[in-house]
């Protein structure tokens, strides 16, 4: 059996830390190549650089080989008095280069059409260096993550900002799996818990910001065989993994600092647009609430966004884009294809002051902020143009006016099965405790418990906020009255009356001309008789029918809270319709 040379041996090592990732995690399979296009947009980066369009000869086709991938090779490739391995072990090494480096395809089909021998001369140059000493390396890494978990300095996560955007995989994949991730989320769980904010704060979110944004993670798009995205996505598939990490991550909007409060609102909406990830953002954005003792939960980042608008240095211009970013990426990521969900987040920012806000900062010049503000003003009207058409409310409301809102909804609640329960619920709000404190807590249960019934689709919450307890609602309304049951008896209920009503009136026209003598004189006294005898038995089975109906209708409304008033309500307009008939 042929031996393996010690250069493809270390390769091969060095290159095993990548494949540690390609079992797909729980999160990481919900990861999309939306990520790279849409949400990886967190920092701005070049892509590869292309191969130059020249021919590939001598020594200068080694060089522009090597250039291509960001190396400085030298412009004279002597040959190495290390002997050429066999063919196979060379382009073993180069496959393992192009891996590491994520080259597309076509730039490794280039390398393969140079010849052996420049080939084991880009090799000696460029991979001799990075993995013959292999375990120097990893022993140095192991070092760094050592002083990362003892002694941090600023140079060190300096450093390891760029290395965590621009190191391949292999060395991401090392630097998680040796608990890389872990040390710099508990090193910046404490500086929260310290509350202590500052520029090793912004290192630290600037390092997890560079680690979900590498590069290995950005070139998603290039790729379609499925095991090679999750491979590529390491990084971001890591962060959403750890458990409260996000978390950790939104306490950091309490800093001062609005350099830190950028980056974290770039996170955490860039986070928002993943399937999987505005559960994990708005957890964090409770952890906060609670963290910071504030009444809301996005509180924070409406102050942030007002803040920021106070001065227009290069810094502030940033935080009030990443505010209003985040505002739209909350609100249209997750189940913000759902209108329900989207008005239910908006209520959030609504009550916060978000209009009035917007309205006030209009006119600063920040193109990228008005950019945001447009999209929030164009959202917010055409959600509002859509729920009016489905409630079948004219003209403009206004959600802050109470009075308005109640008019609006008992308007579309009148003469209808869902009257008498929207009734019951406002009687009952008299019955809540006079305390008002006490009011308070209850109506808090009961905002809750409406958020919940209105947002859950398939037994599922997508806010957990809205979450108040384990309900099921799609159960409990397959329990109840089929509404749609009770509408088609309502239907011929009223057919029916209509229908007695229309024969009353022909037997008193029969009555009217029929002859005080009974017994039939003529042909035609004998038809009206037999004519009103029909209508007499049209009109019994009618009544018949009416009875049974109305007490059909009685057993089953009757379950319903209000149905008897509601039953009332109907005879008394169905009277008072009889009457002015008459």
């Amino acid at each position: 059996m042929a031996q393996t040379s010690p250069v493809v041996a270390s390769l091969k090592r060095a290159n095993s830390g990548s494949n540690l990732q390609r079992k797909p995690s729980s999160r990481a399979n919900m990861l999309t190549k939306q990520a790279s296009q849409d949400v990886l947009a967190i920092e701005r980066t070049s892509s590869l650089l292309a191969m130059p369009h020249r021919p590939v000869g001598g020594t200068d086709g080694v060089a522009s080989a090597s250039a291509a991938f960001g190396f400085s090779a030298p412009m004279m490739a002597s040959p190495s008095s290390v002997p050429m391995p066999p063919v196979d072990e060379i382009e073993t090494m180069l496959e393992l280069l192009m891996e590491d480096l994520n080259l597309t395809e076509d730039k490794k089909q280039v390398l393969r059409m140079l010849p052996t021998d420049r080939k084991w001369i880009m090799l000696q140059q460029h991979l001799g260096e990075r993995y013959r000493d292999g375990a120097s390396r990893d022993m140095q890494q192991d070092l760094e993550l050592q002083r990362l978990r003892d002694n941090p300095d600023k140079q060190l996560l300096t450093d390891l900002v760029v290395s965590l955007r621009s190191r391949p995989i292999r060395w991401i994949s090392n630097f998680i799996e040796n608990g890389g991730l872990n040390i710099l989320l508990e090193n910046l769980g404490d500086l929260g818990r310290q509350n202590r904010h500052d520029e090793f704060e912004e290192l630290y979110i600037k390092c997890l910001k560079s680690l979900m944004n590498n590069k290995a993670s950005l070139c998603i798009c290039r790729y379609h065989d499925p095991l090679a995205d999750l491979e590529l996505q390491i990084g971001l598939s890591a962060v959403l993994d750890s458990e409260g990490a996000l978390d950790i991550i939104a306490l950091s909007l309490q800093s001062p600092s609005p350099k830190t409060k950028a980056l974290v609102l770039e996170i955490l909406g860039a986070v928002c647009l993943i399937p999987g990830g505005h559960e994990c953002v708005l957890e964090g954005m409770d952890k906060l609430c609670a963290q910071a003792q504030t009444r809301f939960r996005f509180e924070i980042v409406v102050y942030t966004l007002w803040q920021s608008c106070q001065g227009m240095t290069p810094h502030d211009k940033d935080l009030q884009v990443a505010s209003m970013s985040f505002i739209n990426a909350v609100i249209c990521g997750g189940a913000g294809y759902n209108l329900d969900f989207r008005m239910h987040m908006r209520y959030e920012f609504l009550h916060l002051g978000l209009t009035q806000l917007v309205d006030s900062i209009g006119s600063l010049e920040n193109e990228l902020l008005q950019t945001q503000i447009d999209v929030w003003v164009a959202g917010l009207e055409a959600d509002e143009e859509e729920i009016f058409m489905k409630m079948d409310v004219d003209g403009e409301l206004d959600w802050d006016n109470a009075e308005e809102v109640a008019l609006a909804l008992a308007d579309t609640m009148g003469f209808s099965t869902c009257f008498a329960p929207y009734i019951s619920v406002l009687k009952h709000m008299f019955l809540l405790p006079a305390n008002p404190f006490q009011r308070m807590k209850f109506m808090f249960i009961i905002d809750k418990v409406v958020q919940q019934i209105v947002l859950q689709r398939d037994s599922e919450d997508p806010d957990p906020a809205a979450m108040l307890f384990d309900l099921d609602v799609r159960a409990m309304v397959a329990e109840l009255v089929d509404t749609d049951k009770i509408r088609d008896q309502e239907d011929k209920y009223r057919k029916q009356i209509e229908k007695s009503k229309r024969l009353e009136k022909e037997i008193e026209v029969l009555k009217t001309e029929a002859p005080k003598d009974p017994q039939p004189t003529g042909p035609s006294d004998a038809k009206n008789l037999e004519d009103g005898k029909v209508s007499a038995q049209q009109l019994a089975a009618a009544k018949r029918e009416i009875a049974e109906l109305e007490n059909l209708l009685k057993e089953r409304i009757s379950n319903l809270e209000g149905g008897g008033e509601w039953l009332e309500r109907v005879e008394q307009q169905l009277l008072t319709a009889k009457a002015n008939a008459l």
